[in-house]
């Protein structure tokens, strides 16, 4: 898995973690980096980049932005995350995982 890819799974997880929506998470991006308005298909397109096969091209502005918004040091975006244990990532529809936060 590419660092891009390592990226946009931490993006979800810890977007998933935080209980925000694609686009409260996208909201605050931009709060922090002044950009124009990120719009949630955007956003989902950078999470689902793994998934698609269409890696996202993340800027080092971008990259630092995500760790100051999810507070973590920027190590921890490039870390490859496993899928959650509980739920593969991919809870059952209309429940959310206990364990990573994450809904169908």
């Amino acid at each position: 898995m590419s660092a891009a890819d390592n990226i946009s799974r931490n993006v979800r997880r810890l977007r998933r973690a935080k209980g925000w929506t694609q686009e409260e998470a996208a909201r605050r991006f931009v709060q922090i980096t002044g950009a124009p308005a990120v719009s949630k298909a955007s956003w989902s397109a950078g999470e689902r980049a793994p998934e698609t096969g269409r890696a996202k091209s993340w800027t080092a502005n971008e990259i630092a932005a995500l760790a100051e918004l999810f507070g973590v040091p920027v190590g921890d975006l490039f870390d490859s995350a496993p899928p959650c244990r509980a739920c593969g990532d991919k809870p059952p529809a209309g429940f959310t995982c206990n364990t990573c936060g994450g809904t169908a």
